[in-house]
């Protein structure tokens, strides 16, 4: 079950890519001092820091703060649904920095944080993990994430087409041999 969409002042797949890149990396930073050692500094402390670090306007903190926010409140069951995805290396083996990569990216896929396509999401992520951790990294948040875009893309039930029928009477069939088929109409136009 997906939670409620968190509220976005504007469509963050509206801002300028750059934007949101810098929101995306000064994210990761802020989770990943949460989730290394930062523990007894509060969240705010460490939100405020690296906005200021990264200069971010106020629409990019406020971004930075709900995308947090997102992943600390559904931590347990993001965790849970990567977990599912990366059997050899659950959450708790995995590097910081991956595991929180991770987490980032299922919070804007499954959790509503962001508007962003999930193919985008992912590719951040990857390019992310590229940037911030070891040469591996790339492929295995490819990996993961990928398997929970297509599990996140089976738990929606598609919409079936309605059958013709149900939209339309079914056709009157005429076969060799039969009478012509006359309906109201062209018995009017055969009498006009």
């Amino acid at each position: 079950m997906i939670p409620e969409t968190i509220a976005l002042p504007v469509p963050f797949n509206s801002t300028p890519p750059a934007l949101r890149r810098v929101v995306r990396e000064t994210s990761l930073r802020v989770l990943y001092a949460l989730d290394a050692g930062k523990r007894g500094q509060e969240q705010t402390d460490v939100l405020t820091e690296s906005a200021e670090a990264a200069q971010l306007t106020e629409t990019g903190s406020d971004y930075v703060s709900r995308l947090v926010a997102s992943v600390q409140d559904n931590r347990a069951a993001i965790d849970a649904a990567l977990d599912k995805h990366a059997t050899d290396f659950p959450t708790h083996r995995q590097a910081v920095v991956d595991r929180n990569i991770l987490r980032l990216a299922a919070a804007e896929i499954a959790f509503g944080a962001s508007d962003a396509p999930a193919g985008a999401v992912v590719n951040e992520a990857v390019e992310l993990a590229k940037k911030y951790s070891t040469k591996d990294s790339g492929r295995f948040v490819n990996g993961v994430l990928g398997a929970f875009v297509r599990s996140q893309d089976e738990t929606f039930e598609p919409q079936t087409e309605p059958e013709m029928d149900e939209i339309l009477p079914p056709l009157p069939q005429k076969y060799w041999g039969d009478a012509p088929i006359t309906t109201d109409e062209t018995t009017e136009e055969s009498h006009a």
